[in-house]
């Protein structure tokens, strides 16, 4: 790509949809295998097709990504990934996307120059990770699909990798990669490319809790599609550097309309001198191939809205004509054919970066015996490229006068010389074994927690607040030995804390976002609350580390779940740049975290999980925004009730005049509890245990510490589980 070009890039949920995508003009594909990939529903691709798709693609002087982008379990990572990886990386695989951390430190060791693209699904949503990655070997990160056209701006001006946005296709109602709906209600993780999409479906939003009628009709979690055609001079400016169409798993019609008329209107955008107009017809070419809720624009110009929600989630694909194009790549050829040498034919691939140029020789020219080859003759033969990936370009012909050459000769010629372009234009990318560290040569560095994992130490117990009511309570409890508070509760309660012998850790949004006049003053907040003794820092998402580390303090940060650690890549990733503790992850089941290293490790033992974490609002989609931090309550048509919790002005909860960077947190419609079961749960060795209150009154707060500090600090048997609603999670079926 040329600088400054943007480059399109097109789903491939089969062979046949990567030439479909080629053939309409894409300049890249991204495509899944039959594991590790974001889709696992889709086609996918075979070894032996991954191979030959690597192959075909850089023939046709396009590329082809790869997705690694689901989080892996340590079996996986262990005897599975590199022996799939290393016929790909040694053909020449162009990038890798990746989510899981611990996948990234692995391919990093093993595949040092692999290029690696941080997925959607890390959720990254701010410029301060950026640097972070690149240290990490990233290249090029493809930010959450909720950021504004100035939060991209700011990513690209931050000049550490190349960005690529979504531009087409569907979209979730969640931040990529922090949903969990799917995953707790049937064991389908979206973490695993399996989701359900169970946020598709009927549900009924009230403000007040209790049972509703079962008559659902309104789908109120259904995002409208994506159409950006009309966005890509804006993009261009931002400084975007590749363009993305979702829909692995649609069909090849729409994989090739869809990328044909993005295709148009990036020429129409590099052809100087020309307005930028899209035309009607084109617009309504990409409705009819699919769309839902008639699309919006997504997030780049409206941080959230009703009119970005398909209420009716009414599907729209209409019967289309597109044609399915050959891809090719156009070829220049030079023929020479002198009298008493051996005829020889130089071809070279057009735009070939490296530049690609083979020559073959043939059989012997001879003088004519009756009637003389033409050079329009020899020009027409050569150029007969058929169902080859090629295309003629310019053909020159050099020959002496009255010479024969045999039609059999010459078509030999052609297809030795169309062999030997397809493998120097195949070879050109392939990698030495040299360039690849297998496992035993390439061992991973493990960090130790560095602490006594002898159960002999004093189990800690922390608890995390959400609502204020629920604060007092857990500092009065004498077994607690830290809280962790939102900062407009650690500002109120900090001292009353201290006082009371507890550890004071802050808690940061679940989504850090830039936001006018904001940075200063939480940094400045954040700094303070270090410098008067606070013990440290709960980090949700990648950016909210980096702006730990930004403020001096990440050394001090306890990761929680959301930034998962299924595998010990990813625990050592954690552990090497000193985290306090790390939070088990969720999604596990007993089994496997006892084959983590868990040891020094944070388990959560109750608490509301979030299952999806979303920029937009019930709130407001539904009643109207009323910034006051309200409660919904989301029922589906089995009768359960999900909580949605308003968080409007996450740095400073009671200014909410301002919301550029709320959002809503789902809680799942029962209490996640290990009680009954804490023994068991604890084994891997952990040092402390979390209880987290979201959604409790300050009786039932009390209640609960109670219950739960009596067995973790009397060492007894468990307590019996309380009657009524509540899940274990995945402790014991864990996700496929």
């Amino acid at each position: 790509m040329k600088k400054g070009q943007m480059e399109l890039l097109s789903p491939a949920g089969s062979f046949e949809g990567m030439m479909a995508a080629f053939g309409a003009g894409a300049d890249a594909v991204y495509a899944g295998g039959t594991q590790f990939g974001a889709r696992a529903y889709a086609r996918n691709f075979d070894s032996g097709e991954l191979l030959e798709a690597i192959r075909v693609t850089h023939i046709l002087g396009k590329k082809f990504y790869l997705t690694v982008n689901t989080l892996q379990k340590n079996h996986e990572l262990e005897e599975k990934l590199y022996g799939w990886l290393e016929p790909l990386v040694l053909a020449g695989l162009d990038a890798v996307l990746v989510q899981d951390l611990g996948v990234l430190r692995y391919i990093r060791r093993c595949f040092p120059t692999l290029p690696v693209h941080a997925s959607t699904q890390m959720a990254v949503t701010g410029h301060l990770t950026l640097p972070l990655l690149k240290e990490l070997g990233v290249v090029r990160v493809v930010p959450a699909r909720e950021l504004s056209l100035d939060e991209i701006r700011a990513m690209t001006e931050a000049d550490q990798m190349e960005v690529e946005v979504f531009i087409h296709g569907a979209m979730c109602y969640s931040f990529s990669g922090m949903c969990l709906l799917s995953s707790l209600l049937g064991g389908r993780s979206g973490n695993r490319g399996r989701c359900a999409q169970p946020c598709r479906l009927p549900y009924k939003v009230t403000q007040k809790p209790g049972r509703t009628e079962r008559a659902l009709e309104e789908t109120p979690l259904s995002m409208k599609d994506l159409i950006g055609i009309d966005l890509l001079p804006e993009l261009a400016g931002a400084g975007v550097a590749s363009l993305k169409i979702e829909g692995r798993m649609k069909q090849l019609e729409y994989t090739a309309g869809v990328t044909g008329i993005y295709r148009k209107y990036l020429d129409l955008l590099a052809s100087p001198g020309k307005k930028y107009t899209v035309l009607k017809e084109d617009r309504e070419a990409l409705l009819d191939l699919f769309s839902r809720g008639r699309s919006e624009q997504g997030y780049y110009h409206r941080h959230n809205g009703p009119e970005m929600i398909s209420f009716s989630n009414d599907r729209k694909t209409e019967e289309t004509h597109t044609v399915l194009c050959r891809p090719k790549r156009m070829v220049d050829a030079r023929l020479r054919l002198a009298q008493g040498e051996h005829a020889s034919l130089e071809l070279s691939a057009a735009g070939s970066s490296p530049a690609v140029r083979v020559s073959v020789t043939g059989d012997t020219v001879e003088p004519t015996r009756t009637r003389p080859v033409t050079a329009e003759q020899a020009e027409n033969q050569i150029s007969r490229l058929g169902d080859t990936l090629f295309s003629p370009g310019s053909v020159t012909v050099d020959m002496s006068q009255d010479v024969f050459v045999p039609v059999s000769s010459l078509n030999r010629l052609r297809r030795e010389a169309v062999a030997a372009l397809e493998a120097g234009l195949a070879g050109a990318f392939a990698r030495e074994s040299t360039e690849i560290n297998p496992p035993d040569r390439a061992s991973a560095v493990t960090v130790s927690a560095g602490r006594d994992d002898s159960r002999e130490k004093r189990l800690q117990i922390y608890a995390s607040c959400e609502a204020e009511e629920q604060v007092m309570p857990c500092i009065e409890c004498r077994e607690t030995d830290g809280l962790y508070l939102p900062p407009v509760l650690m500002k109120k309660y900090f001292e009353a804390g201290r006082a009371a012998g507890k550890k004071m850790y802050l808690s940061f949004p679940y989504i850090v976002r830039d936001e006018a006049g904001e940075p200063k003053t939480r940094t400045a907040q954040i700094k303070k609350f270090l410098e008067d003794g606070g013990d440290g820092i709960l980090v949700r998402s990648l950016e909210g580390w980096a702006l730990a580390c930004a403020c001096g303090a990440g050394d001090r940060c306890v990761i929680d779940h959301t930034l998962y650690t299924w595998n010990d890549e990813a625990v050592s990733f954690w552990l090497e740049r000193d985290a306090l503790r790390i939070t088990a992850p969720a999604e596990l089941n007993e089994k496997e975290l006892l084959r983590r290293n868990s040891a020094g490790g944070e388990l959560l033992v109750y608490g509301n999980l979030p299952v999806m974490i979303s920029a937009q609002c019930t709130e407001k989609n539904c009643f109207g925004c009323s910034r006051s931090h309200r409660r919904n309550y989301i029922h589906d048509r089995y009768g359960k009730c999900f909580i949605s919790q308003c968080v409007c002005r996450p740095w400073e909860k009671e200014n909410a005049e301002l919301c550029e960077s709320c959002y809503n947190i789902i809680y799942n419609s029962v209490p996640y509890t290990l009680k009954g079961i804490l023994n068991r749960a604890l084994r891997p060795g952990y040092e402390a245990v979390r209880l987290s209150f979201t959604v409790e009154s300050a009786e039932e707060t009390r209640r609960i510490l109670g219950d739960f500090c009596s067995v973790l600090r009397d060492d007894g048997s468990d307590l019996p589980m309380d009657e009524g609603s509540f899940t274990r999670g995945h402790f014991k079926r864990g996700v496929e």
